[in-house]
């Protein structure tokens, strides 16, 4: 199997410039680059540039599958977005598949898989398009404060962590998870087991959302914070002043909500391994009891299908009966053409005459009487008697 490596990166804080896009052209001259894009495939060689340092200078996400079964996944987010207290509870000195990390003006989010079994995944015809998509909107959740990508995250490390390891602050709706967190799950190939197992603790979600807040909000913003973000759609750069607008807004919403996102006592890794066992025997129980209603019904469907057809079949052979002499006439036909799918059509008709006259427990003297007529005429086709003797019309 020929390499196969899969490398996207996408602004979406701010557009490239045209100095930036001849910077990145430099690196690579096959790469599909526009102002928010970069995207290219590796079937021999590599990439020359260094996915974080691009992500702290030029993009905002980034996506990486080969086919060696690996791929990456990582965020770039304002640093108001996270409290340095927030982050430092997703961190582990065992924990090397996902990384966070703080530059002068953003956190940068790094999940990775670095080993899989799946090899259809990562083979090239799937690559790593598409994933971007569903990943991406992993970082407004997170603008929106919300924490669950980052507990997904730490649980990629849970089989290496020591069984006395607590688990951080537990987020709500792990239970109910969006769809970005969802492919962030297959994207790392998260036990399920043990999103369930770590979701038994997980409040319900609750929906921050409400158009009061913004009055209030927006009723606190100074003269000079409301310009500026006129200032930034003036420029033509509304893309920016909606994230940044957006950045602020949660924020401040996260300072005045009263609800707690985490429950009182963390739980112990081993906690979570035994819940997960549970949860994985329990999972098991009802996949077989769904086959099993599954099997049930496919036998009660073949059944039914069975019983029709062999209804259709009987119908045809009664009709058969108001005008046996066509359908000799039919067959003759067909042994005359001398050739494989005559003599197979031939000797289907017959076949079936001979079970008609069987349905009508007639006299079988008449059958017998057109079938040696039948033969006489045909005896010297050889594969034809062949075809005959093999289904005992002979």
């Amino acid at each position: 199997m020929s390499e196969y490596q899969y490398y996207e990166f996408i602004a979406i804080e701010k557009p490239l410039t045209s100095q930036q896009m001849a910077e990145l052209r430099q690196v690579s001259t096959r790469a599909s680059i526009t102002s928010t894009r970069f995207e290219n495939e590796y079937n021999y060689g590599d990439f020359k540039g260094e996915p974080k340092q691009w992500i702290e200078e030029y993009f905002d996400a980034f996506i990486y599958t080969a086919n060696w079964c690996s791929c990456q996944f990582m965020l770039r987010v304002p640093l108001e977005c996270l409290s340095a207290k927030t982050v430092q509870g997703f961190k582990h000195e065992m924990l090397d598949t996902f990384e966070i990390t703080k530059t002068a003006t953003h956190w940068i989010l790094d999940w990775q898989l670095n080993e899989s079994n799946n090899y259809d995944r990562f083979g090239e015809e799937y690559g790593g398009s598409g994933w971007m998509g569903r990943l991406v909107p992993l970082r407004d959740e997170l603008l929106r404060g919300d924490l669950r990508s980052l507990y997904l995250g730490w649980l990629t490390g849970i089989h290496e962590f020591n069984d006395d390891t607590l688990e951080p602050p537990i987020p709500a709706g792990l239970g109910n998870l969006t769809a970005a967190q969802v492919a962030l799950v297959e994207f790392l190939e998260i036990d399920i087991d043990v999103v369930w197992a770590a979701a038994e603790a997980s409040p319900p979600l609750v929906d921050n959302r409400n158009n009061a807040d913004h009055k209030t909000w927006l009723d606190s913003l100074s003269v000079e914070q409301s310009k500026s973000f006129l200032h930034l759609l003036l420029e033509g750069r509304g893309q920016e002043a909606e994230r940044k607008l957006k950045s602020e807004f949660f924020t401040w919403q996260r300072e005045q909500s009263n609800n707690p996102t985490a429950q009182s006592k963390p739980r112990k890794v081993s906690e979570l391994r035994t819940l997960a066992e549970k949860a994985e025997a329990e999972r098991k129980e009802r996949e077989a009891i769904v086959e099993k209603e599954r099997k049930e019904r496919d036998a009660i469907a073949a059944k039914k299908a069975a019983v029709e057809k062999e209804r259709k079949r009987e119908a045809h052979l009664r009709i058969m009966l108001t005008n046996t002499q066509s359908h000799w006439e039919n067959a003759d036909s067909h042994a005359q053409r001398a050739n494989a799918s005559g003599y197979d059509e031939a000797t289907r008709i017959i076949k079936d005459l001979a079970d008609a006259y069987k349905l009508a427990a007639g006299d079988m003297g008449d059958f017998k009487e057109s079938c040696t007529k039948f033969v006489n005429t045909h005896e010297k086709r050889r594969a034809l008697m062949d075809r005959l003797r093999k289904e005992k019309l002979l």
